[in-house]
Order: C-alpha cells, then structure tokens, then sequence
C-alpha cells in the first residue's frame, strides 16, 4: 500500500505564491548534485547534513519553505528549525510533486 505524506503546502500553492511575487525563502536540502540536476526557480541549496550547522543563513522575518526530493530530508529539517524555536517553516514535499518549469 502506497500514501504519500502530508505536507504543510502544496506544491501547487507555492507556484501560485511564486506567480503572485509573494516574500518566502526558498530551501532545497538535497545533495548539491541533485540540486544542479533541477531544482525548484529561486531554491536556495543547503544539503540536509550540513544545515543544521548554517541555521543563521535561514531567515526568521519571512516564510521558510523546505523541499527535498520526496518530503524525508525537508520533515526532518523542518522538524528541527522547529525544535529551535522557528515557528514560520513549512515542508513542502519533494521536488518529485513539482509539475512546473525547474532550473538548472
């Protein structure tokens, strides 16, 4: 039996606030590799394993927004940054629930 996670935002949300020119941050924890291979348009790339040691560079005064591939490694950060007292951090799943244009 397959099911898929739940998440805090679609992806089809984020495009929409990406096509309205909303203010969030943008955080792919995937592997720089996988990052270069296509990542979502403005993504920011911090590999899970070294974000816990650069959590200065993510913003407290706008919305976080995490992905990974399929929502794993962005649950455990999100999880994380909330364990240290972030309150505005979202999982937004995997890079695989994405149906629009990527960058590379």
């Amino acid at each position: 039996m397959f099911f898929r996670m739940k998440f805090d935002k679609e992806m089809s949300e984020v495009h929409q606030e990406m096509m309205e020119g909303k203010d969030f941050f943008l955080l792919d924890v995937r592997e720089q590799d996988e990052y270069e291979e296509g990542h979502l348009p403005g993504a920011v790339c911090i590999p899970l394993q070294k974000a816990k040691q650069q959590i200065d560079v993510i913003p407290e005064d706008k919305p976080v927004y995490v992905y990974c591939r399929s929502g794993q490694r962005s649950n455990a950060y999100v999880n994380f940054l909330k364990d240290q007292g972030r309150t505005n951090v979202y999982n937004i799943g995997g890079i695989i629930y994405w149906e629009y244009e990527v960058e590379k």
